[in-house]
């Protein structure tokens, strides 16, 4: 270790950690990147199931309603105009590595490995003179005469600039414990209580037993009466449900909160009560499962939602009273189910919470209470939808940052 002060220190060697990295050693920066795995990058590895899901296709402006609100959308954009997704995906072509992008817009590496992804950093971050030392958990950090101290286990080092980058703490085998929220604790900031965030919901409706690995598309949902709401597709687990609907939108819920299920997409149960009206008339002789198929829905969750409703699936549609057909339309158009429990942090794939985003400029992501800290990627208070949105953020601000730390040298 020099006895001379590093340009940046960098603790946590994941997206945006690594990116950080690439960025400041790019601009000939001296930096030491910390992380308390024994290889950077084992978060990075698990993504999108191994394949790395690095972004998501089309224009940059249309992220910006995919971090959960209005405040955080307008907190992401200059990291995400400084270094956008396309920037990304350019970034990989200068670099020989192939892309490929899925019909719904998803952007993996050809390979569809994730090591191909982490490789390319550690390459670059070695051509840049990244000083990389693993195993190195941080106990401490303080600020004294301008300079930064950081203490591990095993060495202590200084730094002219610091960057926080050590993620929250969903998936915590991959070594996230949420350390830096204490950090970042130490040097005063306030943290946004964590809770896990993209992860799947349990209730206690043993109806929908037999619809485990049962998906739809275009479903509407949302909590109670509240205004939250959303539509996207839902997959059905052995005790609850998951999918990219459910998973986005589990940022908003809490355990105790009613579901509100709209099977149909925005359909009104009136504008359905007569639709159904006609179809039983024209197809009375059919169960009333057959004569349910005109809307789409897999049989196996028709045959669930009519069995919660009280009405045995192979009834004869002609038989339906009006009363039942009502009840029909409301169990396809308002369905409710309370939440049992979400996934806990070992399932969630982000975490909600973290670094207020009103103590960090957005321009910089520079601390507005300590001058030359910084913080980058999921240890903030941003957590984006599936689809390549957290990674996407995880390396803006990490580029970001280096570009900003390198303009006051």
């Amino acid at each position: 270790m020099p006895s001379i002060p590093y340009d940046v220190a960098i603790l946590g060697g994941g997206p945006a950690g690594l990116a950080c990295a690439v960025g400041a050693g790019k601009r000939r920066l001296s930096v030491l990147l910390l992380e308390k795995n024994a290889q950077p990058g084992r978060k990075l590895l698990i993504s999108g199931t191994g394949q790395c899901n690095l972004t998501h296709a089309g224009r940059i402006e249309n992220f910006l309603d995919r971090y959960g609100s209005r405040e955080k959308g307008r907190f992401v954009k200059p990291a995400l105009y400084h270094f956008t997704n396309a920037d990304w995906c350019g970034f990989f072509r200068e670099n020989g590595v192939a892309l490929e992008e899925t019909a719904t817009g998803k952007i993996f590496p050809a390979s569809r490995r994730a090591s191909e992804i982490l490789n390319l950093f550690l390459a670059l971050c070695k051509q840049y003179g990244v000083i990389i030392q693993t195993g190195s958990p941080v106990e401490s950090v303080e600020k004294v005469n301008d300079l930064f101290t950081i203490r591990t286990p095993q060495s202590v080092a200084t730094a002219r600039n610091l960057v926080i980058a050590t993620g929250g703490c969903s998936y915590p085998a991959t070594g996230s414990s949420g350390n830096g929220w204490r950090l970042a604790a130490s040097l005063g900031h306030t943290i946004v209580s964590p809770k896990p965030g993209l992860t799947p919901v349990y209730w206690n409706v043993n109806d929908f037993v037999e619809c485990s690995g049962v998906s739809v598309d275009d479903v509407g949902i949302r909590i109670g009466k509240t205004k939250h709401t959303a539509r996207g597709s839902v997959l059905f687990t052995h005790k609850g449900v998951s999918g990219p609907l459910i998973l986005d939108f589990s940022r908003n819920m809490n355990p105790g909160d009613t579901l509100v299920f709209n099977w149909l997409g925005d359909t009104k149960a009136e504008t359905l009560g007569g639709v159904l009206l006609d179809t039983f008339a024209r197809h009375g002789r059919k169960s009333i499962k057959g004569a349910l198929r005109f809307t789409g829905l897999p049989e196996r969750l028709l045959v669930a939602l009519l069995k919660a409703t009280g009405i045995s699936p192979e009834t004869p549609a002609c038989e339906i009273s009006r009363t039942d057909r009502g009840k029909i339309a409301t169990m396809l158009t308002t369905f409710e189910a309370k939440i049992a429990a979400l996934g806990g942090f070992h399932e969630a794939m982000v975490t909600v919470g973290g670094v207020s985003l009103r103590e960090v400029d957005r321009n910089s992501m520079e601390s507005r209470l300590v001058k030359r800290l910084y913080f980058c990627g999921e240890v903030l208070d941003i957590d984006g939808d599936t689809g390549g949105y957290n990674i996407q953020f995880a390396v803006s601000s990490g580029f970001l940052a280096a570009d900003k730390i390198a303009g006051t040298f």
